[in-house]
């Protein structure tokens, strides 16, 4: 299809005149420099995946658990990206800033909790898990107030609709 555009753009241009020394051209993505947009955009993502994921070494100053949270961080946004056709897609800003702020609140209670399993004094009773579990136990409180004030202070954007001046927190609701 857009092969079609393109060569459709290329003829009407052939057919139109131009003062000496000035033509017009259609650039390919391959001419453009490679991969086009997407190409570049996907480049620019393992480029923020794994500056991400060396900021997260630095910070719990362990290669074993950056790889953890690099991988299993991007789960706390799968909900909002199977939830995002039914209610319009991701082609919005507001919703872009939506699933960026579902994001930066599971990297910080997976930051929090990976921080409350380190300093937590080791159980002896020989149950490998039960110091991960406590954790998560004790952290269960902060994410569920954490996740349910973001709704509740969401709530009146999602329910009014597109009110005019609410266009971009109607999407991010």
């Amino acid at each position: 299809r857009l092969g079609a555009v393109t060569q459709d753009v290329r003829n009407r241009l052939q057919s139109l005149r131009y003062p000496l020394e000035y033509h017009a051209e259609v650039l390919d993505a391959a001419a453009v420099g490679g991969g086009g947009v997407d190409g570049r955009l996907l480049g620019l993502g393992l480029v923020a995946l794994l500056a991400a994921f060396l900021l997260v070494q630095a910070l719990t100053r362990s290669w074993r658990t950056a790889a953890l949270l690099v991988v299993l961080v991007p789960w706390g946004v799968l909900g909002g990206v199977l939830v995002a056709p039914l209610v319009g897609g991701l082609m919005s800003l507001g919703a872009l800033l939506g699933l960026v702020a579902v994001l930066a609140v599971c990297v910080r209670h997976s930051l929090l909790l990976v921080h409350d399993i380190r300093t937590r004094p080791r159980d002896m009773s020989g149950q490998d898990g039960s110091t991960v579990l406590a954790a998560t136990r004790d952290r269960f409180g902060p994410v569920l107030l954490t996740t349910l004030a973001l709704a509740v202070a969401m709530l009146p954007f999602a329910v009014t609709g597109g009110v005019a001046g609410t266009e971009i927190l109607h999407a991010m609701a």
